[in-house]
């Protein structure tokens, strides 16, 4: 443990450079590393004395992308780091246009309802995010039980689990057409 929390202007975009670390970490987690090369320039880390501790990535699939590898190592948990890193990744979905962010996990269903993903079938999933890697993999590994969850974005804000919960069920379109909600892995 270090004695101070990490500098959360130290959040930056993923280089090439850091993509064994980040592989080492999503492994640490247990998390899905396939397409990860591809998509790391969609990615956040975060470093504390030249080790990168946390991550988040966001892949883009037209107007739908999909929100993974939210992993921050164990002595940096509980410090506020992945919601700043996913509320980052939220607000630059919505200045590239996305309309709708899925997530997949097996373990942090409760952690991303309160930022405002709530639970929906794969089958509601945008098909163009179903094309992504970690959703194959899901789909075809031990991850198959995992939750899918979407997000909707309206204008330009991420919706709060009180907002979505007073105005839509799961699954469904709000009047400008963002879908909300999230797929199990």
């Amino acid at each position: 443990m270090h004695d101070s929390d990490p500098v959360l202007g130290a959040v930056r975009a993923a280089q090439q450079q850091d993509l064994p670390a980040v592989e080492a970490l999503l492994k640490l987690c247990n998390l899905p590393t396939g397409g990860l090369a591809q998509h790391l320039p969609g990615y956040l880390v975060l470093e504390d004395a030249g080790q990168i501790v946390a991550s988040a990535g966001l892949e883009l699939y037209g107007t739908a992308a999909l929100l993974r590898s939210v992993a921050v190592q164990q002595d940096y948990r509980n410090r506020g780091l992945a919601r700043a890193m996913v509320n980052q990744l939220m607000k630059q979905a919505r200045s590239q246009g996305v309309r709708a962010v899925y997530l997949l996990t097996t373990t942090a269903q409760q952690y991303f309802r309160r930022m405002g993903f709530e639970t929906m079938p794969r089958e509601a999933v945008d098909p163009a995010v179903t094309t992504s890697a970690e959703f194959g993999e899901a789909t075809r590994s031990d991850r198959s039980s995992a939750s899918t969850m979407p997000a909707g974005l309206r204008r330009g804000v991420a919706q709060t689990p009180t907002a979505a919960a007073g105005r839509r069920k799961k699954g469904c379109r709000d009047s400008s057409g963002h879908r909300w909600g999230a797929a199990a892995r």
